[in-house]
């Protein structure tokens, strides 16, 4: 035999399956002039958003990796903030990695066969209105290849946190069997309030109110909860909570 016979075969090897690993953070940027609180954002502040993601799997890829992320109602982006990568990139929808059109900033990085971050930056400004609000974003990350996209998410809390209060005033027989209210039945007044916004501070927080003619106060009925203190004189009971930092 002259030549040896050199039987082969090719093989297909298949990038393995890819998984992302995504965060989304916000911080403040710049204050506005006349704002004072150095550590929460308030109206007019600027903040910086930063998403990054990466491939937590080696000899995978993520085909088309893509960042979009819709502005939400309350913030304002600011033009000529957008960062694919660490490099900036223009506002327009044309050939560089980036744009923001209609209120959504969009990154586009390609095929992704690294298991390095990356990262899609803007900034933007609290709208006029949004104190005490909570405003949440959501950024989607995805790939041709991937089965679902990632959602980061981060929640800002504007400040000054005004607090808002919910009240509500109900009424009962305290004959459970009776459905009507007769003369000479007890009636069981509850009156409840609470401040419906996180992080904020209800001052001295007061329950009143006066008894209108046909009541009689029954003496020892009043209860007052979450430790506040409660006085009856002169036909008005009256509880007092001091200051209220829970909901």
């Amino acid at each position: 035999i002259d030549e040896p016979d050199e039987p082969g075969t090719d093989i297909d090897v298949d990038p393995k399956k890819p998984e992302l690993e995504s965060e989304k953070s916000a911080a403040l940027f710049e204050k506005a002039d006349g704002n004072t609180d150095a550590d929460n954002p308030e109206v007019g502040d600027t903040l910086v958003y930063t998403i990054q993601t990466r491939n937590t799997i080696e000899d995978s890829l993520i085909a088309n990796l893509t960042i979009r992320d819709v502005i939400p109602e309350g913030l304002e982006y600011v033009p000529g903030t957008l960062k694919v990568n660490g490099e900036a990139v223009t506002d327009e929808d044309d050939d560089d990695q980036g744009h923001v059109v209609d209120g959504e900033v969009f990154g586009s990085f390609g095929d992704v066969t690294d298991t390095e971050w990356h990262t899609l930056e803007f900034h933007v400004i609290v709208s006029e209105g949004q104190a005490g609000k909570d405003i949440e974003n959501v950024a989607i990350v995805d790939g041709d290849n991937l089965e679902e996209p990632d959602e980061p998410r981060e929640e800002v809390k504007i400040y000054p946190r005004e607090p808002k209060t919910e009240s509500k005033k109900s009424a009962k027989n305290a004959d459970e069997n009776k459905e009507h209210y007769e003369v000479s039945d007890t009636v069981v007044y509850t009156i409840e309030s609470r401040n419906t916004v996180s992080d904020s501070l209800l001052e001295n927080l007061k329950i009143t109110d006066v008894l209108p003619e046909g009541l009689t106060f029954v003496e020892g009925s009043l209860k007052v909860s979450h430790g506040g203190t409660g006085l009856y004189e002169d036909g008005k009971i009256t509880a007092e909570f001091g200051e209220v930092k829970d909901t």
